[in-house]
């Protein structure tokens, strides 16, 4: 009966804060789909998208970046990003020095432990990256600008800006441009280039 009562009070707490994050989120301009869950302390700029897809709190998302579907549990992602189906960022890491790696043991023998400050950073993902169907990006991990991480692939250490990479973990594929063209893309304020398009053109 107590675990019945504590589940339909979770239930209800986490409706209403995710209706309120809803309300926030439709104000600033955020488009959402049928299956979007955010959490009021996630920060979703406008003119982005968020399809059938769960934000956690903290979690910082750019103007006009969208994702289909999957798990945002940490991180900050740049604006104009474009990732797909079924795409996890962030998620929680279990330690494995410890005899059981299960967080039932970590709640029972080690109430007095906090897990969270043992865990990686936040990954951090750049401006006008696209991250294709499956991926999984770890925590600790940096994405620079206009870099590809191909389906499926398993990132697990920092991606140049402008590189396609892939495959589990992912590897360097190949460069999008010259270095030349990436030399100059450098140089300039990318958010700022690519918002100047959209308002001129």
């Amino acid at each position: 009966m107590m675990m019945l009562l504590r589940n339909l009070t979770y239930q209800l707490a986490s409706r209403a804060s995710n209706a309120l994050a809803w309300c926030r989120a439709s104000l600033q301009g955020v488009s959402l789909g049928r299956g979007a869950v955010i959490s009021l302390g996630a920060d979703v700029a406008k003119a982005s998208y968020l399809g059938q897809v769960q934000v956690a709190r903290d979690v910082r998302i750019g103007f006009g970046s969208y994702i289909n579907s999957g798990l945002i549990d940490s991180g900050e992602i740049g604006c104009w990003c474009a990732i797909g189906y079924n795409v996890q960022i962030g998620p929680w890491e279990h330690d494995t020095q410890q005899v059981s790696m299960s967080p039932v043991f970590m709640r029972r023998f080690y109430p007095a432990a906090k897990p969270e400050a043992d865990q990686p950073p936040p990954p951090q993902i750049g401006h006008d990256v696209w991250i294709g169907s499956g991926v999984i990006v770890l925590r600790g991990v940096t994405i620079g600008d206009g870099a590809v991480v191909a389906a499926g692939s398993v990132v697990t250490r920092d991606v140049d800006a402008y590189s396609v990479v892939g495959g589990v973990p992912a590897r360097f594929i190949k460069p999008r441009f010259a270095k030349q063209t990436q030399l100059e893309l450098a140089q300039m304020a990318l958010e700022s280039a690519l918002r100047s398009i959209v308002t001129t053109s």
